[in-house]
């Protein structure tokens, strides 16, 4: 799975003082009076934010994703941290319409325990200037196993997001776009239409935000795929695609 992404970046402060003396407040009133000035600067820091846990996010905890086993984020001032792989497992051939349910995903907690979570993705946005972003997803390519090998008519349905932050985050909420998203890959080799799922207005969507699709009760059918019984399935033969992952550094 694809991801576009920008930078992360966290602060770091300084200060300094200087005092000014004022030579006659000693003369007229028997005091020495003087004055301080505080300064502070902000820089940005390069480092990656970890994926947090979906169910409770707390960026002392970090979680550790076992597949993919190492998060495709990168740095910067506002980033996509993490996203799922989808799954969809071993099916047996049927020559009718079917719909496939995704495998949750599985983390390693801070703990070290290994738990199952719904599949999900996080954003970052320390950049400072609270001008909102927003996150679209398209599907680059068809289900297929190589040249003319396609599973023809397929489609994904993404439903049921589930917004999460941090205990101390006090920026307002972000806000999914829709409770379905349907993506269909594009004719002749097109990536499909790119749709919005995740939004943050103005002043909004500060620091890190996970958008979910269910949890673990509802996370298997909240993302699902459909193939056509007519659609050729040839025995033994894994068929994948390509998500694309696009975060804009406004909203749209």
């Amino acid at each position: 799975m694809n991801l576009f992404k920008f930078t992360i970046a966290s602060i770091l402060a300084i200060s300094s003082i200087a005092f000014i003396q004022t030579p006659s407040a000693f003369a007229d009133t028997g005091k020495v009076a003087g004055n301080t000035t505080g300064k502070v600067n902000f820089s940005q820091d390069i480092a990656p934010v970890k994926p947090l846990d979906p169910k409770s996010p707390n960026t002392d905890k970090p979680i550790t994703p076992l597949d993919p086993s190492e998060a495709k984020g990168t740095a910067g001032p506002l980033s996509i941290d993490y996203v799922s792989d989808f799954h969809f497992g071993d099916q047996v051939i049927a020559t009718d319409d079917k719909t496939y349910d995704v495998e949750l995903d599985e983390i390693k907690t801070a703990e070290g325990a290994v738990e199952k979570r719904a599949a999900f993705v996080q954003v970052t946005d320390t950049r400072g200037s609270n001008q909102g972003w927003a996150l679209q997803v398209q599907q680059q390519t068809t289900f297929s196993a190589g040249a003319d090998q396609e599973l023809k008519g397929t489609y994904l349905r993404l439903s049921n997001p589930v917004i999460t932050t941090t205990a101390n985050n006090q920026s307002a909420k972000p806000k999914f776009t829709k409770e379905t998203t349907i993506l269909k890959p594009g004719k002749d080799g097109v990536a499909g239409d790119a749709q919005t799922i995740f939004l943050a207005d103005k002043n909004t969507g500060m620091a890190t935000w996970i958008q979910s699709f269910g949890d673990e009760t509802t996370g298997s059918s909240s993302i699902q795929l459909y193939v056509p019984g007519v659609s050729v399935k040839l025995k033994g033969t894994t068929y994948s695609a390509i998500l694309n992952w696009i975060l804009l550094d406004a909203p749209i």
